[in-house]
């Protein structure tokens, strides 16, 4: 696991993971987007691997949007909820836009992410 992490649940007993992407990351095609969505259930199995800690999630989700959109809605979203983690999903709904795009799309959600953090 990232040491950062480790760090943060074991040390300062708390941590926020955001979640940012598109319909996989928010859930679709699972049974239960608040139980057995992958989002779901990491945050589940992370509350369960460390029960002392406050793991605040940070669902920053929308189906039907690319990394286009999610330039724009990074900071109300995502960075709002200050997150110590960040998990990022496009996939699908880049496969559009050309390879070259789908990288601009993501290195500026990192640089955005990453500028938050360092500000």
């Amino acid at each position: 696991m990232l040491e950062n992490t480790v760090y943060r649940l074991k040390k300062d007993k708390k941590l926020n993971v955001g979640y940012f992407g598109g319909s996989i990351t928010e859930g679709s095609g699972a049974s239960s987007w608040h139980k057995t969505s992958w989002r779901a259930r990491l945050t589940a199995h992370l509350r369960a691997s460390y029960p002392d800690a406050e793991i605040k999630e940070i669902m920053a989700a929308v189906g039907g949007t690319g990394t286009d959109l999610g330039l724009c809605r990074c900071e109300h979203d995502l960075l709002s909820g200050d997150p110590d983690l960040v998990f990022i999903e496009f996939a699908t709904n880049d496969m559009a836009m050309s390879y070259r795009d789908q990288l601009y799309g993501y290195e500026n959600c990192l640089r955005q992410i990453l500028g938050f953090k360092n500000t």
